[in-house]
């Protein structure tokens, strides 16, 4: 019989405040072990193009994540069997040799711009969350984000900004916003603006969390 699993997920735009609201609640729901998947861990590998044609491959819409991967990756957490998760180098477009090793664990939260787009991962979802945030606010922490750690030129990230992420964000990301049971404003990154948005969720899995076996993690 399968242990039973939480699963959180946390959609909103690029830059909307997604990691750092997923890492607020691994922070306070750390005596369940939680485990964190990223959506962005699932770009489709693309070393076999060439550098220009990685970098105006659309990375926002829907096709450009191995989601069969990334169900098979939940299917073994879900069954209490560890799974390994793939890295992806954001500057090269391109996956590590090496993976990411996870073990089973009561909670998991996934984490990335579609998570609520795919039927397949919103039914495995016990909880759903959307983080707002302007576009404005999203570009700016963009362009801050690709130049310091993906060493992208402000002129690259206005290029893709104005190409495929807005576009895509509005074909299919604002539009999962009514999936959400709840919806969490990223317009400032200060976690304090966002407690009682977190004890509600923290309360929801705690009340969840009371009722099921634990799995052996010894």
């Amino acid at each position: 019989m399968s242990p039973s699993v939480y699963i959180i997920g946390i959609a909103g735009g690029t830059a909307s405040g997604k990691t750092t609201f997923a890492d607020n609640l691994l922070n306070t729901l750390s005596a369940y072990r939680p485990a964190l998947i990223s959506l962005d861990s699932y770009y489709h590998n693309q070393d076999h193009l060439t550098p220009d044609e990685r970098i105006n491959t659309n990375y926002d819409h829907p096709n450009a994540f191995d989601l069969d991967l990334l169900i098979q990756n939940l299917n073994q957490l879900k069954s209490g069997l560890p799974t390994e998760v793939p890295i992806y180098n954001f500057s090269t477009h391109t996956r590590a040799k090496n993976t990411q090793s996870i073990a089973p664990t009561n909670l998991i939260i996934v984490e990335g711009i579609l998570t609520l787009h795919y039927w397949e991962i919103r039914e495995a979802l016990n909880w759903k969350i959307f983080i707002s945030a302007s576009d404005q606010v999203r570009l700016n922490r963009r362009i801050n984000r690709d130049r310091i750690e993906r060493n992208r030129s402000e002129d690259e990230v206005l290029r893709q900004w104005q190409e495929t992420v807005v576009p895509m964000h509005q074909q299919y990301c604002e539009a999962t916003k009514i999936f959400a049971n709840h919806i969490v404003s990223g317009e400032t990154l200060d976690l304090y603006q966002n407690k009682e948005d977190n004890e509600i969720i923290v309360q929801a899995i705690k009340n969840f969390a009371e009722k099921i076996p634990k799995i052996d993690l010894n």
